[in-house]
């Protein structure tokens, strides 16, 4: 039944903080004014510091620096909590508690030599505040490594039995709250965990622990009594941090601890319960001493013919309270819970110890002995169940089968005991039921992310965007907004043990963080990213079609004055507004054909669109003068819009297709204001029609190659060999006569010839075509002229010049207008 409200005590509750060096408890303290205890805001109380001792150390701890233990054995620091409330109206005036902290050193000798504890001899500070606490909290690290933590639980549970049998012959109330803190539980945590597995770990940890101490555990021999045993002990534990580590689906924050808020309220509380209760049963010996003084007489006559008349310890009393206790001891589930089981252990115990068990008849005794062996074999079963992985631990289906084969082989249940009912077993069999709706629902998971990813792929290899494919696309986005299931709902078939640690329902957050279900949702992000990229980037294209359909601004339109590129990027970065201007997402790389070719031919398009529009702004800026001096006029204009609003859609259009692609309008700049280009002429491969002229040519000289200017300078490249005949056309290679090098400067003339002969018939090839005089050079990469004496020159249908091995020529802009200039050989 819950504790009557406190009267004001004449000492307040006090809480004992309890640990050896490097267990933590300094940065406990600090991180208990991080939490906001000192404002009231985590825990509805204030500690009262004056000194700014723990301020500091809050600092202290998390500057990272060393930990300090306090100046003495025992540092008290006063707590004011609220009122405590009947109804709606406080029953009395603030109250105030005790937080006491301890020197480490002197709580390590205390948990070596706890037997001052129980003989009731203690003599120092900390061994007085510890048998004067309404609670204790014995701190440990969860981080230490497994031999340090076996050598922690040793001592604790000599200082736990130490303090029980003391308090047992005092006759103090029972119900201590003891706490077993477990701190530093951030360190659990490894590079890559979700907060969800990070918990899973913190709570494994916790239910071992609990086995080491089930003895400890609160409840009574009979199951139903609410009162509590003479001197016993409460026994939790709680997994606290001085800060979130870092998780990999939530950032952490270093200055945020964790339970560290609700340890010290429930601390607080307990201690103040407690001591409620001790208030209590001292009113109520109280007035029983008062009420029974007049049979005192009587009783002590009873008692003289008891005494005298008491059979021995191996008389037939002792048979009778075996006999009794073994036909009320109830069923294994009983017996056995965790409740029951230390006393139900104490009790057989003490019968196997009394003096008269050896004269027990021999079934009573195998009895005995028979139920003390199973209990100890279930304590050690229930501790392999909390200390195994449950599925919910799980993240991978290899994970979820090492558990299953777990569940069905070490932790079966042993055939010569009948403990399917026990919390345990149940605790087991609901794992183990667990593990099929657990792998189902991981299967489910999996199947409906890679059916999207299927999805996306048939959306992704089309030919065309025409007709629904848009509405499609928008459908499949939609379908996959959301996780398949809600991730908090249980999953069919899992059932909850109440009361026990890791005994609730599993939900869908599970199977949802196994390592095949998350990288199939990965692996759908980044179909799901593919897809809308397509779809945008088709959509400003003008492929798609359908309702909703957002403007085109990359469906450049033939040259024309209306067209504003300032207004299509703006338009551009409205409908589409991605983070990066570049549109990365858009590059095709990222698309599977036949959708490349499609996306390829239609940017190619525009592209070539916006290079027309952009040319009679150059030839505009050039106003006639073909000349070098033009040229740098130009170079200087293009700083200037509309050439910087074209430079951005350009370059777009031609770096979608190809990232390696150059900026059109930088280009153009760089090379008009180049004042000297280096060719390279070692070779070249010259194919000729065998129609040229309806008749069959071949070459009848070498073909020179003069450039005019200061100083001029001439070069020749003989055939080599004879021309390879294919398809009607025969190629000859040109090889250069010495370096073949030249250097050409804006504005330079520049000629080249190659005498033909076609039977008795003589005449020449000629390269005089460029798109402007200041760049003559352009033309070798252009049509050739054919002529004959007496005749006008005319094209060269079919004739090609092509720089072969050796031969550089310094490529021309896009952008470069035709000027139409036309030289006569």
């Amino acid at each position: 039944m819950p504790p009557p409200p406190p009267t004001p005590a004449a000492t307040p509750p006090r809480v004992v903080l309890f640990g050896r060096p490097g267990a933590g408890k300094s940065s406990l303290l600090g991180a208990l004014v991080q939490a906001g205890l000192r404002q009231g805001a985590a825990l509805g109380a204030e500690v009262v510091d004056p000194s700014r001792t723990l301020a500091a150390l809050r600092d202290h701890v998390y500057a990272g620096t060393a930990e300090d233990d306090p100046p003495g054995e025992v540092t008290a620091y006063p707590v004011r909590l609220p009122p405590w409330r009947v109804g709606p109206k406080p029953a009395a005036d603030q109250r105030e508690a005790l937080l006491c902290d301890c020197d480490g050193s002197a709580a390590d000798v205390l948990l070596r030599h706890p037997h001052a504890v129980a003989a009731g001899t203690a003599t120092s500070p900390l061994a007085e505040a510890v048998a004067d606490a309404d609670a204790l909290l014995l701190v440990v690290s969860a981080a230490a490594d497994e031999a340090e933590l076996q050598a922690n639980f040793k001592d604790f549970r000599a200082f736990l039995r130490a303090m029980e049998t003391r308090r047992e012959y005092s006759r103090d109330v029972g119900g201590l709250p003891v706490v077993l803190v477990l701190t530093q539980c951030d360190r659990l945590a490894e590079a890559g965990d979700t907060r969800a597995r990070w918990l899973a770990k913190v709570d494994r940890r916790k239910a071992i622990v609990l086995g080491k101490f089930a003895d400890y555990l609160a409840g009574d021999a009979d199951g139903g009594s609410p009162y509590l045993a003479f001197g016993s002990l409460e026994l939790e534990v709680a997994a606290v941090a001085v800060w979130t580590p870092p998780l990999a689906d939530a950032v952490g924050e270093p200055d945020e601890p964790f339970g560290v808020a609700e340890l010290f309220r429930d601390g607080f509380e307990s201690a103040a319960e407690h001591q409620a209760r001790v208030a209590a049963a001292d009113r109520r010996l109280g007035r029983t001493v008062w009420g029974a003084g007049g049979f005192v007489g009587a009783l002590l006559v009873g008692l003289l013919t008891v005494l005298a008349l008491q059979p021995s310890a191996g008389g037939p009393d002792l048979e009778d309270r075996v006999r009794t206790f073994q036909r009320t001891e109830g069923d294994a589930a009983a017996r056995l819970a965790a409740k029951n089981l230390p006393r139900h252990k104490r009790t057989l115990a003490a019968f196997r110890d009394a003096a008269g068990f050896t004269s027990l008849p021999a079934d009573l005794r195998s009895y005995v002995d028979g139920r003390l062996r199973e209990a100890d074999a279930y304590q050690a079963y229930a501790a392999k169940v909390n200390a195994a992985p449950a599925p919910a631990d799980a993240r991978s289906l290899d994970e979820l089968a090492r558990t299953e084969s777990l569940l069905k082989t070490d932790l079966a249940l042993p055939t010569e005991y009948t403990w399917g009912e026990t919390e345990a077993a149940v605790l087991r069999d609901k794992w183990l039921a667990d593990v099929a709706p657990v792998r189902d629902a991981e299967r489910a998971a999996t199947d409906f992310y890679r059916d999207l990813i299927r999805r996306e792929t048939a959306l992704s290899f089309v030919g065309t965007f025409e007709g629904d494919w848009r509405s499609r696309a928008a459908d499949l986005v939609r379908t996959a907004d959301g996780p398949p299931f809600k991730l908090a709902d249980p999953l069919p078939g899992s059932r909850a043990v109440p009361n026990r640690t890791r005994g609730g329902v599993v939900t869908y957050a599970v199977p949802f963080e196994f390592d095949r279900v998350y990288q199939a949702r990965r692996d759908w992000e980044a179909a799901r990213d593919r897809l809308a990229n397509l779809r945008d980037l088709a959509d400003a294209l003008g492929l798609t079609a359908g309702p909703g359909r957002p403007p085109a601004p990359l469906d450049l339109p033939e040259p024309g004055p209306a067209d504003d590129p300032a207004a299509r990027w703006a338009e551009l970065r409205q409908a589409f507004p991605k983070p990066d201007a570049d549109y990365p997402g858009w590059g095709l790389r990222n698309f599977p054909e036949p959708a490349r070719v499609e996306l390829e031919r239609r940017l190619r398009r525009s592209f070539e669109r916006g290079v027309r529009s952009v040319r009679p702004l150059v030839l505009a800026k050039l106003g006639g003068a073909d000349t070098p001096a033009g040229w740098r006029a130009v170079a200087a204009a293009l700083d200037d819009p509309p050439f910087r609003d074209w430079e951005r859609l350009l370059t777009l259009l031609a770096r979608l297709p190809d990232a390696n692609a150059p900026d059109p309008v930088a280009e153009l700049a760089d090379f008009l204001t180049r004042d000297r280009f280096d060719l390279t002429l070692g070779g070249f491969e010259l194919a000729i029609p065998d129609d040229l002229r309806d008749r069959r040519a071949a070459p009848a000289g070498k073909l020179a190659i003069t450039v005019g200017g200061a100083t001029p300078q001439a070069i020749t490249l003989a055939v080599e060999g004879e021309g390879r005949r294919a398809n009607g056309v025969t190629t000859y290679r040109l090889a250069a006569e010495g370096s073949g090098k030249l250097t050409v400067r804006p504005g330079d003339p520049l000629a080249a010839e190659l005498p033909l002969r076609a039977g008795a018939d003589e005449f020449t090839l000629a390269w005089t075509d460029s798109r402007t005089a200041a760049f003559a050079w352009e033309k070798l990469a252009r049509g050739a002229t054919v002529a004959t004496p007496g005749r006008p020159p005319e094209p060269a249908v079919g004739v090609t010049l092509t720089p072969g091995a050796g031969a550089v020529l310094p490529p021309v802009p896009v952008l470069l207008p035709d000027t139409r200039v036309r030289t006569t050989p």
